[in-house]
């Protein structure tokens, strides 16, 4: 996800959130009722640009299917999203963790919150990314940005000063 928002909030996005001329979607989270202020991936903004019909009113919903389907069945938009990952050929994996009752998807739709997390935490400050996801803990932001990815630890590792110089002595 470019935005990092949750599956809920991207189908009840309101033409009122995405502020085009700012490049900045600003709304209140649903599951928290916190604001949320989340500058626009200029990706994202190209296809939100070809999404919104400048005519619609500011609280017409950018996606209105996926809003009556969030409504009526929200388990569906996630089924959706698995069956989109799948055609993708992206392999679903579902865990138990140790202090939870019920399993999560490592590739859900809630994945792309932990992916923007992970990769904005490369590069921005952990304080900017727990703002960006709306967290009030940083422990939960913790959660989605400790993920050791095997090539940024090999690349660090390779940029890091050796601890000792190695000389191979002369016979």
């Amino acid at each position: 996800g470019y935005a990092g928002l949750r599956i809920v909030d991207i189908c009840y996005l309101q033409a009122r959130n995405v502020h085009v001329g700012e490049s900045w979607l600003r709304g209140v989270q649903y599951k928290t009722k916190k604001p949320y202020n989340i500058p626009i991936h200029p990706a994202l903004l190209l296809y939100l640009k070809s999404q919104i019909d400048p005519s619609i009113s500011p609280g017409d919903y950018v996606f209105p299917e996926l809003a009556a389907l969030y409504k009526n069945r929200p388990s569906e938009v996630s089924k959706l999203f698995a069956d989109l990952m799948r055609v993708a050929g992206v392999k679903g994996t579902s865990i138990v963790a140790h202090n939870r009752q019920r399993a999560s998807s490592l590739k859900g739709a809630h994945s792309l919150r932990h992916t923007f997390g992970a990769w904005y935490v490369r590069y921005l400050p952990k304080i900017y990314v727990k703002a960006l996801l709306g967290h009030a803990d940083e422990d939960v932001t913790d959660n989605y940005t400790n993920h050791v990815d095997e090539i940024d630890l090999y690349r660090r590792f390779l940029e890091a000063p050796a601890p000792f110089t190695y000389r191979q002595e002369q016979k």
